[in-house]
């Protein structure tokens, strides 16, 4: 089973305005830009490092640990560190935002897939966390706690919107 790494990415794609790439953190605005050459569709993966991903358009068929997710816009789904992870198909305009999880205090991180359908007003909030990030590694000298304490706010604010869905 081939595994999705930082450097798997890194390697594969090229670093465009719409990619990010360091040797700590890789941010994709959007996947149209970063081509799908590195990921064989119905081929297993296991995540190394949570991800988080927000689906612009089109549709996507995901299998996340024996769970079927079918992804459409205004999506989001936590995959979690160590999660088995199948790409069944997507569709000509499908894109995507992914950004890794980075360490956190196990107690700050989510443990289990979680896939939301976002409201309106939800998904414009969680995509300004993307524009914050991408603010923060394009500054001179960015820092990572900087990254991991708004993944900490992202990942609490996804936890809340869960627990107040009907």
């Amino acid at each position: 089973m081939e595994q999705i790494t930082l450097n798997a990415i890194r390697d594969n794609a090229e670093q465009t305005e719409h990619n990010f790439f360091s040797d700590d953190f890789a941010l994709i605005m959007d996947s149209a830009y970063l081509g799908r050459q590195f990921i064989t569709l119905n081929q297993p993966y296991q995540e190394q490092g949570g991800r988080l991903l927000r689906v612009l358009s089109g549709e996507a068929t995901y299998n996340i640990n024996m769970e079927n997710s079918v992804l459409r816009p205004n999506m989001v789904i936590f995959v979690p560190d160590g999660s088995i992870v199948e790409i069944r198909g997507y569709s000509d305009d499908y894109r995507a935002q992914v950004m890794p999880i980075l360490d956190m205090p196990a107690e700050r991180t989510q443990h289990d897939p979680l896939c939301l359908q976002l409201s309106q007003q939800d998904g414009s909030r969680i995509g300004h966390y993307f524009q914050l990030a991408w603010e923060i590694v394009h500054k001179p000298r960015y820092s990572l706690d900087t990254l991991r304490f708004l993944q900490m706010a992202l990942l609490n604010d996804l936890k809340n919107i869960e627990l107040t869905e009907p």
